[in-house]
């Protein structure tokens, strides 16, 4: 007798096991206008706390322009490669950064997103530039387009540097570099070592407040891996939509997330299957657990490619002989 053929009995009692979970929790479908609520507030925060440093709205109003055409650029090329749960976020003091989500994330796409940030800013700023060499004498409330120029091209260069999480980091990480090895923990700890540096070295304290930043989420990923670890050691398959979870599959991966991560401590376990009131919270972290393929399809000469325009675009500042001292001295 083969004790492994499905028989109806068999089928029927698999299935009373399975009903004995409840339907997972829904994920909200209102995320995109949360993203928009949450964007506003931290616009808000950030246009508070930049007064406080500067106090002078013109500064602030031009710092704020070239992060919102830095930041549309990621956003417009998400949205048109389908990207969902897309939206733009403002960090006080520092910028600002997008967010969205896609499962099967390609390299030759992530490239064109990376570089959709800086690469309009850039050629603005050298647009400006070149206007203020023909206009020097042209001001904005006592602000030079020379000095607009340089906010223009320096905020995007920085971004462009080979330091995680900063776009040039992430362009080596995703097309460069195997984004699951040790060295991805070495490079990131490296960057982090680099920005802090910079901060010293140039007394640009303010960039303090990005290495503190960058070491919460270097921690944050490795928690996140840990957990990963302990769900797929036990046994389930993240290798899915949220969709394709099973109720069971979800009330016991729930129940790991919530013995492992901190913030959950106070949220029961199951049974009994009752959605907690933070339930949205841990359904978009089970979710966030859930694998995402990179598919790797960019090659040797595209690769080139990226890298000439990545090099040609950090040696603009040589090219056009800028005073970066210039902006030093506006963050003093």
């Amino acid at each position: 007798m083969d004790l492994t053929s499905s028989s109806p009995h068999h089928q029927h009692i698999k299935d009373e096991v399975i009903h004995e979970y409840p339907e997972k929790y829904a994920l909200n479908t209102n995320s995109q206008s949360n993203n928009t609520s949450v964007s506003i507030v931290s616009l808000f925060i950030y246009l508070l706390a930049g007064y406080l440093i500067f106090q002078n709205v013109w500064i602030i109003g031009i710092i704020l322009l070239v992060i919102i055409i830095h930041e549309m650029g990621h956003l417009l090329a998400m949205r048109y490669f389908k990207y969902s749960d897309t939206g733009i976020f403002f960090l006080p003091l520092i910028g600002g950064f997008v967010k969205g989500y896609k499962r099967e994330v390609s390299q030759k796409e992530s490239a064109i997103i990376i570089l959709a940030g800086p690469l309009p800013g850039i050629i603005i700023g050298c647009c400006i530039f070149w206007i203020s060499q023909y206009y020097p004498d042209v001001q904005l409330e006592g602000i030079t387009l020379y000095l607009i120029s340089i906010i223009f091209i320096f905020f995007n260069l920085f971004n462009l540097l080979p330091v995680y999480p900063l776009d040039g980091g992430q362009l080596l990480n995703r097309v460069f570099f195997d984004e699951e090895g040790i060295s991805n923990k070495v490079f990131v700890f490296l960057s982090i070592t680099f920005i802090a540096a910079i901060a010293i070295l140039t007394k640009v304290y303010i960039l303090l407040v990005l290495v503190v930043y960058f070491f919460m989420k270097m921690f944050g990923n490795i928690n996140l891996n840990n957990i990963e670890n302990k769900i797929e050691n036990s046994g389930f398959d993240l290798n899915k939509d949220y969709d394709e979870l099973t109720n069971r599959e979800y009330w016991e991966i729930r129940n790991i997330l919530i013995n492992e991560y901190p913030s959950l401590k106070n949220v029961s376990k199951a049974p009994p299957f009752v959605f907690s009131s933070i339930e949205d919270k841990i359904a978009g972290f089970i979710n966030l657990l859930l694998s995402r393929y990179l598919i790797q399809d960019v090659t040797l000469w595209q690769k080139l490619l990226i890298a000439a325009i990545w090099i040609t675009a950090l040696a603009i500042p040589f090219l056009l002989d800028l005073n970066m001292r210039h902006l030093i001295l506006l963050y003093k």
